[in-house]
């Protein structure tokens, strides 16, 4: 069994088992049909995860995005509702830090949000020429090349949720 992935589905992100080898089946096969495709792919996703029946046709399409990423297609993102944060850095010690001390002022606010850490240099490549480690809330840069301390990333999160605490 694979790891999680998050998908983002319906604009909610949703954490999926199996995604990656439901995918690599599906390039295995080598379907003509994109309405196949996507069959076999909730039909697989369903195997490990639960998947509310009013809410396959969002499943499968959102599974058919990350098919057509795989083959290289390029395909636009499913824009997420809510808060959305993002933290830019292949993993050095800030950008982990920073990590942390997100995840700590959301549990500490109440806040629930759609985070990421994205390690994937192509992915953070998407987010324009920006100095790592960098934060990117609700799709606006809010610092990079640096770690904002923990009382200025709580302040942000404020400042953009309108949430004090």
């Amino acid at each position: 069994m694979d790891g999680v992935t998050t998908v983002t589905i319906g604009g909610q992100a949703v954490g999926l088992i199996g995604v990656e080898e439901a995918i690599a089946a599906a390039k295995a096969r080598q379907f003509t049909d994109d309405e196949e495709v996507k069959r076999f792919l909730l039909a697989a996703i369903k195997a490990e995860n639960y998947v509310p029946p009013q809410r396959e046709a969002d499943y499968a399409q959102a599974l058919f995005r990350l098919y057509q990423k795989a083959l290289g297609v390029a395909v636009a993102e499913e824009e997420s509702k809510g808060l959305v944060i993002r933290v830019l850095g292949p993993g050095c010690a800030l950008c982990e830090r920073m990590t942390a001390d997100i995840l700590a002022i959301l549990a500490e606010l109440g806040i629930a949000a759609d985070f990421q850490h994205v390690r994937d240099l192509k992915e953070i490549a998407r987010f324009g020429p920006i100095p790592t480690p960098a934060l990117v809330i609700n799709g606006q840069v809010m610092a990079a090349g640096r770690a904002p301390s923990r009382l200025q990333l709580k302040a942000m999160i404020q400042q953009v949720t309108g949430k004090s605490g």
